[in-house]
């Protein structure tokens, strides 16, 4: 008769979460939906046509910082992974999300009520969507990409 190897629930769950990680990690991007932008930036994704999108989305990652000086306001960096930002307004009550709101508005040329904040509210990673893109997904995502590159060189 074979010994049964039991697992400790800690080693279980580590498996679990290795095998089952959340999006961009791991290898199951087919469950949450095509990216069509360029692979190279997960910062800004364009996310195909849905149900309640039929044009598309914009996915914006952010790492923002907030309580940053007024002369220090603004899109800092743009990465690989995220764009960073500051910004001058306090994180409590949602002031630093507005900030966010406004910055990116101002940067992108994009009127606020466009954007939305999906994810991270109460942290300093968030996620905004740029919803009702028209005309071709993909080329807007590069076009959005060289705004924010030009707003990160004149801070």
């Amino acid at each position: 008769m074979k010994a049964v190897e039991f697992k400790s629930w800690r080693q279980a769950w580590s498996e679990f979460r290795v095998t089952f990680r959340s999006y961009p990690q791991g290898n199951n991007r087919h469950l949450h939906g095509s990216s069509m932008a360029s692979p190279a930036s997960a910062a800004v994704r364009f996310l195909a046509g849905s149900k309640k999108a039929p044009q598309g989305i914009l996915q914006l990652r952010l790492h923002v910082k907030p309580g940053a000086s007024k002369n220090r306001e603004g899109i800092q960096a743009v990465t690989e992974e995220a764009i960073e930002l500051c910004v001058a307004a306090q994180a409590k009550d949602g002031e630093a999300n507005q900030a966010v709101m406004e910055v990116l508005s101002d940067a992108l040329n994009i009127p606020k009520s466009k954007l939305s904040l999906v994810q991270g509210a109460r942290s300093r990673d968030k996620t905004v969507v740029v919803q009702e893109i028209k005309g071709d997904g993909p080329a807007y995502a590069t076009t959005i990409l060289e705004l924010l590159h030009k707003a990160s060189s004149e801070t």
